[in-house]
């Protein structure tokens, strides 16, 4: 009777111990976004495409390499 009343008891623990567990503490893991596939469309895209001349000529202009002191350029191998 005595080994059926431990029995009882650890049962009784373990139900408890279970039923704790399920209560959560904290909210799940987010699910995680999966990036869209590339679009299989053109893969070269020109920004200049449909520009007027004057705008190619200022992005030109804007884009031109100004050296300032101290620079120095990377040697060629």
């Amino acid at each position: 009777m005595r080994m059926r009343g431990a029995l009882c008891k650890v049962l009784s623990a373990l139900q408890e111990h279970e039923q704790k567990r399920k209560t959560p503490t904290r909210p799940g893991k987010l699910s995680l976004r999966r990036r869209s596939p590339t679009p299989t469309g053109s893969a070269s895209f020109n920004p200049m495409e449909g520009a007027s001349e004057a705008t190619a000529a200022r992005l030109a202009n804007f884009l031109k390499f100004v050296p300032i002191p101290g620079f120095k350029p990377p040697r060629k191998k």
